[in-house]
């Protein structure tokens, strides 16, 4: 005689508890992910900017470059920190305690979860980059992929604004909980749905 399995029942509160705790994974592994995409942005960035700027690069004496070198690992490694703390809010994430979800789409796009602090974030770099006048600050135009910029302390700051391209696993990782979202907020309309029924 053959054994049926008897299908364990479906528990909404448990499936939803186990999805929301990958989300949370995926979430730090974003974290994770978003400050090696800054030490790699700083590095190709700068890079770029000694290039296209060869001419005021060997201008500077040695002593220069290794003080300019330093002070990118330094901004660099502050900035790090700063982008993983932006990106920690607890604002641009979903929890089950949501009153509102979050709109069509939120996850599918990084840019979504950035605004003009994030951009003055990793703008810190034009700070650099003026301080060894590379790029100048200019108040009323845009100078090389940043602009100038009073912030609410009345000082002036650099703001990246030309496109972000975000690194893949930061992307794989944001299309995952955007996945997992979305299977939850079905769950949770269904669950709804059958209640009122």
């Amino acid at each position: 005689m053959r054994l049926a399995k008897i299908k364990k029942e479906f528990n909404l509160d448990e499936e939803i508890s186990k999805i929301t705790s990958v989300m949370e994974d995926l979430k730090l592994e974003f974290l994770n992910s978003s400050e090696t995409f800054v030490k790699k942005w700083f590095s190709t960035q700068f890079n770029k900017y000694i290039d296209m700027l060869a001419v005021r690069y060997e201008q500077l004496d040695e002593e220069q470059k290794n003080n300019l070198a330093a002070d990118v690992d330094e901004k660099m490694n502050e900035t790090k920190i700063a982008v993983r703390a932006y990106f920690s809010n607890p604002d641009l994430w979903w929890n089950i305690d949501d009153k509102e979800r979050k709109g069509h789409d939120y996850y599918k796009s990084i840019d979504n979860l950035i605004d003009d602090n994030f951009r003055m974030l990793i703008g810190t770099l034009g700070e650099v980059l003026n301080k060894y006048e590379f790029i100048p600050k200019y108040y009323d135009r845009p100078a090389l992929g940043f602009i100038c910029k009073k912030d609410l302390q009345n000082l002036y700051k650099f703001i990246y604004f030309d496109p972000i391209f975000w690194s893949r696993d930061m992307k794989v990782h944001l299309d995952n909980y955007w996945e997992n979202y979305k299977y939850i907020i079905n769950l949770i309309d269904d669950d709804i749905r059958k209640k009122s029924a």
